[in-house]
């Protein structure tokens, strides 16, 4: 953001008081102009979705003559478009000439002929697109320069209204790694290449995965963005209320964009463009100009109210909660330098890391794989097989993060869970919330754009009975228990919607294993911090059982009916004799367990159950894949 920079160093002609520089008419004009220019993009737009590009095949002319044409088909569209870019350059060359006679400040009457450039070289660029039929680089580059010219007019929109200048005090230093300032700049410019790719998907230079990326980088951007501006400036308005709007236009553009590639695909043998596609694709442009205006303007409001510094210990504590990305308040020590950041960026990501309950996402991962092996018919798809165990993962890191958080009262209650991130106060609950939604709505549409809509929304289903459901009920009930088990006996279903496109038999089995198989797992460990749990106020089995009684009745009782259910596959000839001995042999341990601890009642007994638990999963799972591989 060069410019930002020239801006603010530049003084002000004759120190002009910033009110001097406001001219109400010229500022209500600049918006028009900006209105025009997006008009103009949604009219390319709309020639791009009705593929109306070479509609008029010739150009500056129209069929060999400047008369209007007939303006029906894609003629509408195309000569539409050249009229409209020709009003707007007639509009830009105005406001040049407007800002040259009455602008003051020098900067901002080279912008206004920057524009005015920008707005020839497109017309130029647009002529070319026609006369070489359509080639992607010309194409592309035509729809990148309409977002830079519109750009243009959303700087100059903002700094004509009243009170703008650059020179003017910070309001709040930050000396935040990356700094609010680069973090802005890095948004914008991400929002800028993610355009850019949108442009050559769109003229067909290449398939839509790297559109995917550039938005999933965005959107970890802008959350990012979101978080620090929540954690750290809540006092600057200009901030908050352009944070806001940038965060909703986005997620009205990711559902147009995910809306418009499903229709896409729905209607990719249509003999001519449908309307609704044509619709929702021009929206999907049209709010992707916004959030790149909208994130513009938040740099530069940025730029002009936050400057750069350190905050002392004793500063205030919103100044010092934008003090780093993890929203942890710290001063930076002189001297401390590469050294301090890069300790400080190894902690964030063990912490986050944290969030995640990676030992429960391994077993999620081998549930997952296990239920699309049991459920694929012929060969191995490894590349969907990937796609579904990294949507999964992601959804189920996402859960963990968002259930910490929602927890994160009660875990600083306990001992087993009072050095977690949140809890320690190494992460701010706004920039775990943060990291939750960005992992569970990513593994969500990754799954749907990825593997199918099924495994979407198994998976969806499981994030929201687990943080809507189970979650609010373990302080209200010892039932959460046999709740919770439902969303956590869902990834062999969410593997085998993504193997086969529906749910099998076979998945609906290894359903029953995982659910019966959490009772004794989830017994021992509420039976081992049942005093943990009873302080947080969690209303597990164990607090109202003190004797245990009931606990251990149901750990035999659950872990009794898992040895059948277990022994199914073989009944159902999906394993041989390998997978029925080591299944069996497997439970039986698992009930001696259970009996063990149901006897002596002792937290060494809940941990080896806990253990022969842990170990008992895996193992039945991998016994149940190589007895189908050899068959």
């Amino acid at each position: 953001m060069a410019i930002c920079e020239g801006m603010a160093s530049e003084a002000r002609p004759d120190h002009l008081p910033a009110s001097e520089h406001y001219n109400p008419w010229l500022h209500g004009y600049v918006i028009f102009v900006a209105c025009a220019t997006l008009f103009l993009i949604v009219a390319g737009a709309l020639v791009t979705s009705n593929d109306a590009g070479l509609s008029v095949p010739d150009w500056p002319t129209s069929f060999g003559s400047f008369r209007m044409p007939r303006m029906v088909g894609g003629v509408l569209y195309e000569h539409g478009h050249r009229m409209i870019a020709a009003t707007v350059g007639l509009l830009t060359v105005v406001l040049a000439v407007w800002m040259w006679l009455k602008e003051p400040r020098r900067w901002a009457r080279r912008l206004a002929l920057a524009a005015v450039l920008a707005v020839v070289a497109q017309g130029v660029l647009g002529g070319i697109t026609v006369l070489f039929y359509l080639p992607v680089a010309i194409s592309a580059g035509h729809a990148t320069l309409a977002q830079t010219f519109f750009c243009i007019m959303v700087t100059l929109a903002l700094t004509t209204q009243r009170d703008w200048r650059w020179t003017e005090e910070k309001t709040q230093k930050d000396p935040g790694t990356p700094s609010l300032r680069q973090l802005t700049a890095i948004t914008t410019g991400a929002i800028f290449v993610q355009l850019i790719l949108g442009s050559i998907y769109r003229h067909k230079g290449f398939g839509v995965t790297p559109h995917i990326v550039g938005a999933t980088v965005v959107a970890i951007l802008v959350i990012w963005l979101v978080t620090r501006v929540f954690s750290g400036f809540l006092r600057l308005r200009s901030l908050t209320r352009a944070t806001i709007v940038l965060l909703s236009l986005l997620a009205v553009q990711i559902f147009l964009g995910v809306a418009a590639y499903i229709l896409k695909i729905e209607f990719q043998d249509a003999p001519q463009p449908m309307p609704f596609l044509v619709q929702v694709s021009t929206a999907h442009v049209a709010v992707g100009a916004l959030v790149l205006a909208s994130s513009l303007v938040l740099t530069l409001q940025t730029f002009r109210r936050v400057g750069w510094g350190n905050i002392r210990a004793s500063g205030n504590r919103g100044s010092a909660e934008g003090d780093s990305m993890n929203g942890v308040s710290a001063s930076l020590k002189p001297g401390a330098g590469s050294n301090l950041w890069f300790e400080r960026w190894v902690s964030g990501i063990k912490d986050y890391w944290i969030l995640t309950k990676p030992e429960v996402n391994f077993l999620v991962v081998v549930s997952t794989l296990v239920g699309y092996y049991a459920a694929a018919r012929g060969p191995i798809d490894w590349v969907r097989l990937f796609h579904t165990l990294v949507g999964t993962l992601l959804v189920a890191s996402g859960t963990a993060t968002l259930n910490q958080l929602m927890e994160r009262k009660a875990d600083a209650l306990m001992r087993r869970t009072v050095n977690r991130p949140i809890p320690a106060g190494r992460l701010a609950a706004v920039n775990a919330l943060g990291f939750g939604v960005v992992l569970s709505i990513g593994g969500g549409l990754y799954l749907w754009l990825t593997v199918n809509l099924l495994a979407s929304l198994l998976a969806s289903a499981t994030l929201l009975s687990y943080l809507l459901i189970y979650t609010p009920l373990k302080k209200r009930t010892p039932w959460c228990t046999f709740i919770g088990a439902f969303p956590g006996a869902m990834p062999p279903l969410i593997g085998c919607a993504g193997a086969s496109g529906h749910l099998t038999r076979e998945a609906w089995v290894l359903y029953g294993i995982l659910f019966l198989w959490q009772f004794p797992h989830f017994l021992a460990i509420a039976w081992m911090y049942r005093e943990d749990y009873a302080r947080a106020g969690f209303e597990m089995l164990p607090r109202e059982d003190s004797e245990g009684r009931t606990t251990f009745r149901k750990i035999l009782i659950y872990s009794a009916v898992l040895l059948p259910v277990s022994l199914l596959p073989t009944w159902m000839g999906q394993a041989g004799i390998l997978y029925l001995v080591g299944a069996g042999f497997l439970g039986v341990m698992y009930i001696y367990s259970g009996t063990r601890l149901a006897v002596a009642k002792s937290n060494a007994l809940a941990k080896r159950l806990l253990l022969t638990s842990v170990i008992y999963l895996p193992v039945v799972f991998a016994l149940l894949m190589l007895d189908k591989t050899a068959a």
